[in-house]
């Protein structure tokens, strides 16, 4: 007989703690730097599309910026990946901060379609730099017995420093706009982009005291492609991850862009809302361990992703904005805590000696998927309205499901056994 749900709630609490006490130097300089970078990226993702919507673009061009972004993820995806197994990530996290800084701020210096998009481009080669390099990394600094803790470690503080970040966002314009002589929004919102992108810099300091002593043991190898034994896995992770990548597209670019859109709120109450999903994510965070432990690596992102699906398809309906907020953040909730057992799932199931490369595919399929969803989402907006974009990505979202049960299911006992 299993003891009540609150004895295992106080003992995988207890068991959470000292994983973290576990956790060895580079993994927790890692996490210190994320949180720099989770400040720094929130800030940009609450204000950026509503800085193009004030310069007098549409949804459609949001939908392209944001479409040049994962595009930019996707194309650097490999180089990436090839950079993480040659050099490691002392260097690739520090080369990947440096391009995130420069394109963060190249990004509000212009104004005109072309320049916007490059550098969008831009952004996304440095975010593939860095993306690719968090997972390896992370599971070459981790026993099995650890490894969900340090991802559920790894998403709490990504999850509550956006929260922070988010919560500031909505803040910063009317601040600047009161401490300086600033008149308008526009340029209270392009000083306030470049604020949150210097924060970025300062993540240089703990990735320069990573030791990497015997710590990447496909250091030095350059590898176009993964071992034979690992091409099936990765055939499988580049079907069940373009799904996500399609989801995540059609939602993530447009709700800022949604809510001031269609319901007229201002920028603090909707960095206050962003905010508040990150709070879900972080709920989520401690929950990851107890659900990888319940239901393991293939059901539990499965029944995620599948009751994740309604929550969006909510989102968009004619109903008051009470509603849509609480569906809002279950849905943004549960795709934070999907996230982390899903690549954890995907970086279990190749070879140790290609992590690096299944993280550089894993972006092109992930974010070549965002890219196209970009497009077709800021097209649906313009010509059909957000109810189609909801409710397109709640199917995209049941088919995500399915694939990962149906792709991975044979995997089930071998990963049992390891973890």
């Amino acid at each position: 007989m299993q003891p009540p749900l609150y004895l295992r709630a106080i003992q995988e609490l207890r068991d959470y703690g000292s994983s973290l006490k576990s956790f060895n130097h580079n993994a927790r300089l890692y996490l210190v730097a994320s949180m720099l970078m989770a400040v720094s990226m929130a800030i940009q993702n609450v204000l950026y599309n509503l800085y193009l919507i004030q310069l007098g673009y549409n949804e459609d061009f949001v939908g392209q910026t944001a479409a040049a972004v994962s595009l930019g993820v996707a194309l650097g995806g490999m180089p990436a990946g090839l950079l993480y197994d040659r050099f490691g990530g002392k260097v690739t996290f520090r080369l990947a901060t440096v391009g995130i800084v420069i394109s963060m701020i190249m990004r509000v210096m212009f104004e005109t379609p072309t320049w916007l998009i490059l550098w969008a481009g831009a952004n996304g080669i440095a975010f593939a730099i860095y993306f690719v390099t968090i997972f390896p990394f992370i599971t070459s600094q981790s026993s099995p017995k650890e490894r969900s803790h340090l991802y559920g470690a790894n998403m709490a503080v990504w999850t509550a420093f956006m929260m922070l970040g988010s919560f500031i966002a909505g803040f910063l314009p009317s601040i600047w706009q009161s401490i300086t002589e600033l008149n308008t929004t526009l340029d209270a919102q392009r000083l306030s982009l470049i604020a949150g992108a210097t924060i970025s810099i300062l993540a240089i300091i703990p990735f320069s005291f990573i030791k990497i002593d015997g710590l990447f043991q496909s250091r030095g190898r350059r590898r176009l492609l993964p071992s034979s034994g690992s091409n099936r896995a990765i055939l499988r992770g580049i079907f069940v991850l373009f799904f996500v990548g399609i989801v995540i597209g059609l939602t993530t670019p447009f709700y800022n862009v949604y809510f001031k859109r269609i319901f007229e709120i201002d920028d603090a109450l909707i960095g206050t809302l962003i905010s508040l999903s990150h709070l879900m994510g972080l709920f989520s965070a401690f929950l990851l361990p107890f659900i990888v432990r319940r239901w393991g690596l293939i059901v539990g992102p499965t029944l995620i992703l599948g009751l994740n699906a309604p929550f969006i398809l909510i989102v968009g309906l004619p109903i008051p904005l009470f509603y849509i907020s609480i569906a809002f953040l279950f849905s943004t909730g549960m795709e934070r805590l999907g996230e982390a057992p899903l690549m954890n799932l995907v970086m279990e199931v190749v070879h140790a000696k290609d992590r690096g490369s299944m993280s550089g595919i894993r972006l092109i399929s992930s974010y070549g998927a965002q890219a196209l969803a970009g497009v077709i989402g800021g097209w649906l907006v313009v010509n059909t309205g957000y109810q189609w974009l909801f409710g397109l990505a709640a199917g995209v979202q049941i088919l995500a499901a399915s694939a990962v049960y149906l792709l991975f299911r044979t995997e089930r006992a071998s990963l049992e056994t390891a973890s």
